[in-house]
């Protein structure tokens, strides 16, 4: 009888409900809602912008977008999902709820991110450089804050380990998430994409992203 509780409550949590669709949607309607609404979809209001504008602490990466280094964040964002996924679903359906919250609190940080991205509609550094001109074309050049990289990442290292943590499993993993999670944030800013504000404010939403999805999950 003692082994019937746990054993229910894992089938439990492991079940895949209505509500993990619905909290999917969420975060997909919430990364389309800029464009159904048109908010600050035109062009930026300053091509170059002026440095002095930017917090001193923000200052310091105003640089030309580095490429290599900006596929590298994105390459290193999709490892920790496949990697923390694969986890899951090399443990069998017991892990199914996991790898649910996994992907929920991914697709809310993203969601989240995009939203505020189109409502603070911050210039990047590039339009702070000689490049401002050509880079202002792209919508993409006033989405700075927060960073979403940056959100997801965070979002799937925490999720991550606090199904690694609720599971037992070894402690290393769940740092090993939260140290690549950093690299991506580390990786944006050297790629000029993102000032440091803006990562630190994406880590903040993907950490409370999963927390919440497994607050409501579990």
């Amino acid at each position: 009888m003692l082994a019937a509780g746990p054993l229910a409550a894992q089938r439990e949590t492991s079940a895949l409900r209505p509500a993990d669709g619905a909290l999917l949607a969420v975060g997909v309607a919430l990364y389309f809602t800029p464009r159904l609404l048109d908010i600050n979809q035109g062009p930026p209001s300053c091509a170059p912008c002026d440095r002095a504008t930017v917090p001193w602490f923000d200052r310091w990466v105003i640089a030309e977008p580095r490429d290599t280094w900006a596929a590298g964040s994105t390459l290193l964002v999709v490892g920790i999902g496949v990697l923390a996924g694969w986890d899951f679903v090399d443990d069998g359906p017991a892990r199914t709820g996991d790898l649910a919250a996994l992907t929920q609190s991914a697709a809310i940080a993203a969601g989240v991110t995009e939203l505020a991205k189109a409502i603070a509609a911050r210039n990047r550094p590039v339009l702070y450089t000689a490049g401002a001109s050509e880079a202002a074309a792209a919508l993409d050049a006033q989405r700075s804050w927060p960073s979403g990289h940056t959100a997801v990442a965070f979002a799937l290292a925490t999720s991550y380990a606090l199904s690694a943590s609720r599971a037992g499993g070894p402690e290393w993993r769940r740092w090993a998430a939260w140290i690549a999670a950093a690299g991506v944030g580390s990786l944006r800013v050297a790629a000029a994409r993102h000032f440091p504000s803006d990562v630190v404010s994406g880590a903040a939403v993907g950490v409370l992203s999963a927390v919440g999805i497994h607050a409501i999950r579990f």
